[in-house]
């Protein structure tokens, strides 16, 4: 008979017999030919001794059945708890999905009655209805982050955008929030802080947004002050450790990041048209190398170039042009709120946690959203921690990872602004000369969607499907494809390069329901989010 290993059992005695004369000891598996037949696995110990005189080999025996028993067993648990780990996370971005879509059509449609003749009393009840709406998806947004970061399946940008641009409205958005409650809320950008960058526009705000939204929250007198600066020699390399304890980011690498000169100006030009953006990204290897290459930065830097010198930029390019500097740029928030004790920054970055349970009955929230800034500051090559004590205030900081673009002119000035205002002008007549081809099955999203287009101006056409998307592509160039997804197509991945390769110059803005296999690299024109 063969034993475990495959071998003859005549030929392993004699091997294991001549290596324990040799050694003195030596242990292995052996295939046991029980008398009724069946097969026992033991582990056998053989050990070279003396006795009375006589070199003699001293066999022990021990049965292996329970133990391997007991490791099948544990390691059948483990397949079944990740099985049902991706069956919760499929779940719950399924049904993020689900509700999102009702959610979109009720908001829409508030947003186009807000257009409307109305009363003072019927406009502040839709006010009503848009804020409760805003913050049931901010929930659902939530809940999708937390589920795709589980299942590793996030999706991160790699594409130019102004840094100090993003930090200004970001605050902008809040600053009517903060004067209300009687808060300042002010920001510095200190020296030397790139402007042109490339990486996550999106999560990068989501972030900082979430940050100041908390400080404003716990904060009932004083206010908020944001900062930004490169982050100094000794917290890169603090940055470093941390990431370096962490497992290998598992970014969704469907596609690849659009290029700055056209997918970039084409999704603008559609988000500005209100018709609908693609939210969530494009997802690009060049995102992956950038959180992996953070690891190399350089610790030992002196003055303000916190970072090496990159000579090829970001592998896969996505919005980078060229070569650029790595830097780790620091994001402090300051407020002047409760604060919390030790126990509760503890738990504070774990998910569905709080300080504690009178937070959450005074203030709300669901604590997803530290836990899923901690995640996607890792993502971006960084990293997220907090300095607080009771009663005087909190101090969240967080780090990014991020390619500066090269030879980028600073944006200012009066010639700035007008240069501003014929792009705009220029971009506002091109939004009415084109042709938008709008695919969605839902009948409330399509009536919203259409609406919108059509208060904008703008022509349009409407599919109920992929399907029919494809052959709408192929009779007619547009310069822009609003899809929810691409459905009812059987191969999908062969369905995106299909529409791809019909036109260059047309964006295709997607919002997919379920995570697709890689894609193959788009066109320099295709934003695939």
């Amino acid at each position: 008979p063969l034993q475990p290993d495959g071998r003859r059992s005549e030929d392993k005695y004699e091997e294991m017999h001549a290596l324990a004369a040799e050694q003195g000891h030596t242990k292995f598996e052996w295939a046991y030919a029980a008398g009724d037949g069946s097969t026992v696995l033991m582990e056998v110990t053989l050990t070279h001794v003396v006795l009375q005189g006589q070199p003699t080999l001293l066999a022990v025996w021990h049965d292996l059945t329970d133990i391997k028993l007991h490791a099948a067993e544990l390691q059948a648990a483990k397949e079944a708890a990740e099985k049902a780990s991706q069956a919760k996370s499929q779940f719950l971005a399924n049904m993020s999905h689900e509700i999102r879509t009702p959610m979109n059509g009720v908001i829409g449609v508030a947003e186009l009655l807000l257009g409307t003749d109305l009363t003072a009393e019927q406009r502040s009840y839709l006010e009503i209805i848009r804020s409760s709406g805003d913050n049931l998806l901010r929930i659902i947004s939530d809940i999708l982050d937390l589920s795709k970061i589980e299942s590793r399946n996030l999706a991160l940008e790699s594409l130019e955008f102004d840094l100090h641009q993003q930090v200004t409205e970001a605050l902008a958005l809040l600053e009517v929030v903060a004067k209300d409650k009687g808060l300042y809320l002010e920001v510095e950008v200190e020296e030397g802080v790139p402007q042109m960058v490339v990486g996550d526009a999106v999560r990068l705000r989501q972030v900082l947004l979430n940050l100041i939204s908390n400080s404003i929250k716990f904060t009932d007198t004083g206010g908020i002050s944001v900062n930004v600066r490169l982050a100094l020699p000794a917290e890169i390399a603090s940055v470093r450790a941390i990431l370096a304890k962490l497992p290998a980011p598992a970014l969704n690498t469907r596609g690849a990041a659009a290029a700055s000169a056209g997918a970039s100006a084409n999704a603008s030009a559609a988000g500005s048209a209100g018709a609908g953006s693609a939210s969530g990204g494009a997802s690009s290897a060049a995102a992956a190398a950038a959180v992996s290459s953070s690891l190399s930065l350089s610790s030992g830097a002196a003055g303000p170039a916190h970072g090496s010198k990159e000579g090829s930029g970001v592998a896969g390019g996505g919005g980078a042009s060229g070569g650029g500097e790595r830097v780790m740029v620091r994001f402090e928030v300051r407020d002047t709120g409760i604060g919390m004790d030790d126990a509760g920054k503890s738990r504070l970055f774990r998910a569905f946690s709080q300080a504690d349970n009178s937070t959450s009955r005074k203030y709300g929230g669901t604590g997803l959203g530290l836990a899923i800034c901690k995640s996607l500051c890792n993502l971006m090559g960084g990293d997220i921690g907090l300095e607080s004590k009771v009663g005087q205030g909190s101090v969240f900081f967080f780090f990014v990872h991020l390619l500066v673009v090269p030879d980028q002119p600073r944006a200012g000035g009066a010639a700035s602004s007008e240069a501003e205002s014929a792009e705009e002008g220029l971009l506002w007549r091109h939004l009415q000369n084109m042709r938008v081809l709008v695919a969605e099955d839902n009948k409330v999203n399509q009536m919203v969607a259409t609406r919108m287009l059509h208060n904008l101006g703008i022509k349009y056409d409407l599919v109920e499907n992929g399907r029919l998307a494809l052959s709408a592509c192929e009779a007619r160039k547009y310069e822009v494809v609003l899809m929810k997804t691409l459905q009812k197509i059987p191969h999908p991945n062969a369905a995106f390069t299909s529409f791809a390769a019909l036109s260059t110059s047309t964006a295709f803005l997607l919002s997919l329901s379920s995570p697709l296999s890689p894609l193959p690299p788009a066109p320099p024109c295709a934003g695939l989010p």
